[in-house]
């Protein structure tokens, strides 16, 4: 078995029943038309959560991003010892989710389990863990309800996210074609295939499009109203 980071769960994210927690994300999921994956996640660039995963999720729903990464593992250790019972039983849960090329992730095991993996000496603490819960542009350390970036750099990119929006959104209404559209889905359409690369920065640079459309939607509304 390999080695499990320490830094990856906490003991207060320790489940008892992951059978019974699994059945219930995935009825959560479903209900709120997330679209799951199960995908391996890798070390890199990973914001480890301690949140409950209600809190995790509805975090996500609230940024708009519905792909989840959903796993789980059974335990199938070769030698279990005292913990033959467990044989069969989901050992990890995980969950995860992108956003700005940080992945978001959460990790429950049960109290089991945790025993297990330090009966064997397979619990390890490993310091490229701990630099994630630096700020990934001024490399501060994150505050308890931080993620990614600090509080002032995150307002930074904002401000500087809104200004790359507004120049776009300058651009594209000056149009009268664009100016004559009449819902953000006509908007998103015109965009793909006029200014393909508009599109492509907004993506690249993360931007909700909602975000840009409420700029140019009021722009476009009053340049048309001031060309009559």
């Amino acid at each position: 078995m390999l080695m499990v980071n320490k830094m990856l769960f906490k003991k207060h994210n320790n489940e008892g029943d992951l059978e019974r927690l699994k059945g219930e994300i995935e009825d959560y999921l479903k209900k709120n038309n997330f679209v799951v994956f199960d995908g391996k996640i890798p070390e890199r660039n990973t914001i480890i959560w301690n949140e409950n995963w209600q809190k995790f999720l509805e975090t996500a729903k609230s940024l708009e991003i519905n792909l989840i990464s959903f796993s789980t593992q059974e335990f199938d250790e070769e030698e279990p010892g005292e913990f033959a019972k467990y044989i069969g039983k989901i050992c990890i849960l995980e969950l995860a989710w992108f956003k700005e090329g940080i992945i978001h992730n959460l990790v429950k095991v049960p109290n089991w389990f945790e025993d297990f993996l330090e009966s064997k000496k397979l619990l390890e603490v490993d310091s490229r863990f701990e630099e994630r819960f630096n700020c990934q542009d001024c490399d501060k350390k994150l505050g308890e309800n931080e993620y990614g970036r600090c509080s002032s750099c995150e307002t930074k990119k904002k401000q500087k996210d809104h200004k790359v929006i507004k120049e776009l959104a300058e651009k594209i209404t000056d149009e009268e074609e664009f100016q004559n559209l009449s819902n953000n889905k006509q908007r998103e359409f015109y965009l793909a295939e006029n200014h393909s690369e508009v599109l492509e920065r907004l993506k690249e640079e993360d931007i909700m499009i909602n975000t840009f459309f409420s700029f140019a939607g009021p722009m476009a509304k009053e340049k048309k109203k001031a060309n009559k």
